[in-house]
């Protein structure tokens, strides 16, 4: 039984490292831009989003 439960606690932690997911945009300004709570526009280019 107690070789059970350490494998169970095992496997829990590692779903648990496991629930987070993460994906990459890349999105491309063709010209500079504002942002509110930015002083100064942002250059074009590519800028990565990740949610």
């Amino acid at each position: 039984m107690e070789k059970m439960q350490e494998g169970v606690g095992v496997l829990l932690r590692k779903a648990a490292l496991m629930t987070s997911r993460t994906t990459q945009t890349v999105v491309h300004f063709s010209s500079a831009f504002r942002l509110p709570g930015f002083e100064a526009s942002q250059p074009a280019g590519d800028y990565a989003s990740i949610d």
